[in-house]
């Protein structure tokens, strides 16, 4: 899991959104969608940069 979380602080704000947008679409409670919403959380993004990203696609 460590791993994950690496590649995870890697990417870039917008990345980070699609991927947990695209994750919380298959599995809310995944492991990998918390450190996902935890790392959103930590660059304190907003709902409605979630949001915003999620009507683009």
């Amino acid at each position: 899991m460590r791993d994950i979380r690496d590649a995870i602080l890697a990417l870039d704000n917008s990345f980070l959104i699609n991927k947990f947008n695209a994750a919380a679409e298959h599995s809310p409670d995944d492991e990998f969608i918390q450190v996902l919403l935890k790392e959103i959380i930590n660059r304190q993004l907003t709902i409605e940069e979630v949001l915003a990203q999620r009507e683009l696609h």
